[in-house]
Parts: structure tokens; C-alpha cells; sequence
């Protein structure tokens, strides 16, 4: 096997490869790492891998991770559509082919393909709060025990670690208002000026 090997005629050169198909190809029987790192700890000394386009009429700028004859995702600039950063997968895949699974614009608006699950919390920060909207029918279900046998929606106040339930959808329970001990709140359906249409006193 070549150590190194490099093609003039081609431009080209291997690692562990005398035929190299890439400006740059490293190949191993075993584990084929690259690494760049710095040897120096102090600010500034950065560690890059740098995928640069000539221009906007330029093809794609991405990494590639591909398993043979299975497929495999890339993730990086789709040049042809605004920029977007994408993540997407196919064999192989790049920015602008196979399936999108994720896309971020150059704003920051993130738009998944399918299910998102979380294992933490979620924090909204706009300033505007949260919307949720969809192209077509809309259904959200908030699930207290990952089998939908009792689904539940919440809105609380209270401090942190002593939340109180303000509103409670349950397919158990109904609709339940002021639970928890907050029977002494008021529930109130109003109109403009503050004129009560339905009135409850807790």
C-alpha cells in the first residue's frame, strides 16, 4: 500500500491509495481519521475545516456522510435555495437533492420535516409569544404518559416546583378550570369592554 502517494497527471493525492479519486484522499483498514487541532491553548488559535464556494452561481458547499450501497446525509449550504442550511438524506445526498429533513434560513427560521422529540424542556423567547400554524388540518396533542390513553393540556401559574393548574383538557376529567385549590379564582368569558358574557364566582 502507498504511504503517500500523489498524481500529477490528475491533481490528486492519496493516503494509503495509489489510485486517489479526490484532490485529497485518505484511505485505512482500520479507523480513517483526520484531524486538525491546535497545539496551542490560548484565543484565536482556531481549528477549521473550511468548505468555500467561488460565488453564488456556484454548486454546493456541504459534508457528506455515506455508508455504501445504503445511502447517507449531507449537511451544509443549498446554493440554489437562498442559502438555506440544510440536513438532508439520499445515496448519497447533498443540500440540493434527496430529502430535506431540516432547513434553517439565513434568519433562523428552522422548518423540521417530520416529528421532533424532546427530551428537556422548550423555551420560547419571542417576543410575540408562541404560534402554531399548519398548511392544513391542525392537531396538537400534549401527552401526560407517551400513549395517548390520557392526553393533557395545561396552562398553570405559580412559582417553580409549586405549579397550580389554571385550565386542565383530559380525556379523564373533561374540561376542569381553577383545580388544585384555586376554586376561589374567578372564570370569566368577556366581550369588549370587559362585559362579562359568562361569569363564574369562585
Amino acid at each position: 500500500a502507498n504511504m503517500l502517494f500523489v498524481d500529477g497527471g490528475n491533481n490528486a493525492v492519496g493516503i494509503g491509495t495509489g489510485s486517489p479519486s479526490y484532490l485529497l484522499d485518505a484511505q485505512d483498514g482500520g479507523d480513517a481519521v483526520i484531524q486538525a487541532r491546535t497545539t496551542t491553548n490560548s484565543s484565536g488559535n482556531d481549528a477549521i475545516f473550511r468548505a468555500s464556494l467561488a460565488g453564488s452561481s456556484a454548486g454546493d458547499a456541504y459534508v457528506q456522510f455515506d455508508i455504501d450501497s445504503v445511502g447517507g446525509y449531507a449537511l451544509g449550504i443549498d446554493n440554489s435555495d437562498s442559502d438555506k442550511f440544510k440536513l438532508t438524506y439520499g445515496g448519497p445526498a447533498t443540500p440540493s437533492s434527496g430529502t430535506t429533513l431540516l432547513d434553517i434560513t439565513s434568519a433562523g427560521a428552522a422548518t423540521f420535516s417530520s416529528s421532533v422529540s424532546l427530551g428537556g424542556n422548550l423555551a420560547f423567547t419571542a417576543a410575540d409569544g408562541m404560534e402554531i400554524s399548519a398548511k392544513e388540518s391542525l392537531i396538537v396533542t400534549i401527552d401526560s404518559d407517551d400513549n395517548q390513553s390520557s392526553r393533557i393540556f395545561g396552562v398553570r401559574s405559580g412559582a417553580s416546583g409549586s405549579y397550580e393548574s389554571l385550565m386542565t383538557l383530559s380525556e379523564t376529567t373533561g374540561a376542569v378550570f381553577n383545580d388544585d385549590g384555586l376554586a376561589a379564582l374567578d372564570f370569566r368569558v368577556e366581550s369588549d369592554g370587559n362585559t362579562h358574557m359568562l361569569f363564574v364566582d369562585g
